[in-house]
């Protein structure tokens, strides 16, 4: 619902969103892995991190990064940061393992192929390794999965 309780210079209504178009603006949207939901605080959720030992003997040289329980917005600036601090070893492959995500949001999905386009550039190859089945479907609507190497 539009309220126009305003006049422009011509004196034309101008067009102002509700309450309810505000309120659900600030709303949290993101979206609850089920099946993969522990409960608890975000404080004592896995954070993203870098795993240790993550080189391949006689394969491309890779990293892994765990991307942690939170793929949203709150948690983008953690993740990048891990993400660079990865980078900056100049791998030959990135892995973005997705297995502990609990909750993601849009912010999330986009971090994601920013993420990607960020290593790309940079020459190294990305893969995301065990995305809970919602972030998948959600991938793959928004054609996300066309970009994204995504392994089970």
């Amino acid at each position: 619902m539009v309220r126009s309780s305003r006049r422009s210079r011509s004196g034309a209504p101008v067009a102002r969103p509700s309450r309810d178009a505000q309120s659900l603006r600030c709303r949290d949207v993101a979206v609850t892995c089920r099946d993969r939901s522990r409960g608890g605080t975000a404080d004592d959720q896995p954070a993203p991190r870098l795993l240790a030992g993550t080189g391949e003997r006689g394969g491309p040289a890779t990293v892994q990064v765990a991307v942690g329980a939170y793929l949203v917005a709150g948690r983008a600036a953690e993740i990048r940061s891990v993400v660079a601090e990865a980078l900056g070893r100049a791998p030959e492959v990135l892995v973005l393992r997705l297995d502990e995500v609990q909750r993601f949001d849009a912010a999330g999905i986009g971090l994601l192929l920013r993420l990607h386009a960020q290593a790309r550039n940079q020459g190294t190859a990305v893969r995301c390794t065990d995305a809970p089945r919602q972030l998948v479907a959600v991938l793959h609507r928004t054609r996300a999965d066309h970009v994204l190497t995504l392994v089970a």
